[in-house]
């Protein structure tokens, strides 16, 4: 995976094993399939940055298979609430950003069982900053 998306993934430090990915960079090089193939690597990832990437709600199942993420980036891609729903099991997940993407007000049901979520970055979505939030996401939710 490094010789096919050199520079994309890294350790999260010297001393550890957990890994970060960062496909931003790569655009719409980089989409479903391609977090298809990370599958190996999912138990092993703990940051994860596809903003500006190709990747759509048909990721949705290996993203929520990266069960130690605890930051995860998907500003301006083709995601929906059906993502987000998907990720109803990343129980260490602290900042999700979903900015501009095709999100709804219905993707914050499923965030707010997100227990350690401290940010839910979703300014340029369908959540409007003056809408009601469910009492668990009060304070999280950043426009």
């Amino acid at each position: 995976l490094d010789k096919r998306y050199p520079g994309v993934i890294e350790y999260e430090s010297r001393a550890s094993a957990k890994l970060t990915i960062n496909s931003s960079l790569m655009g719409g090089k980089f989409g479903d399939d391609d977090i298809a193939r990370l599958k190996p690597l999912n138990d092993q990832f703990v940051a994860a940055d596809f903003s500006n990437t190709a990747i759509t709600d048909r990721s949705a199942p290996n993203l929520a298979a990266m069960k130690h993420l605890h930051t995860l980036r998907l500003i301006h891609t083709r995601i929906t609430d059906a993502t987000v729903l998907a990720l109803g099991g990343l129980s260490e997940l602290e900042s999700l950003n979903v900015f501009g993407t095709g999100i709804t007000p219905a993707a914050l049901k499923a965030a707010e069982h997100l227990p350690k979520l401290q940010h839910l970055y979703a300014g340029e979505t369908k959540v409007a900053a003056n809408g009601p939030l469910p009492d668990a996401l009060k304070g999280k939710v950043l426009f």
